[in-house]
């Protein structure tokens, strides 16, 4: 999830703080619905859509959660 912050600093300009609070906030809604029965990979196009970002590093924040 580093790469991702990473890549939110320097490609949105955003501080630190600001792009962890982003990813947290949608990391915490995947996990409530997963927790819900909800499929994994109905986020995907949802993470495609806020992040901007290649499905590759949408698996690594499954991988994370396992």
């Amino acid at each position: 999830m580093k790469k991702i912050i990473a890549v939110l600093m320097s490609r949105d300009g955003l501080t630190e703080t600001e792009a962890k609070e982003r990813l947290d906030s949608f990391i915490a809604e995947l996990e409530q619905d997963l927790e819900n029965g909800g499929s994994p990979w109905d986020w995907e196009e949802n993470f495609q859509s806020e992040f901007g970002l290649e499905p590759d590093y949408f698996e690594s924040i499954l991988f994370s959660m396992c």
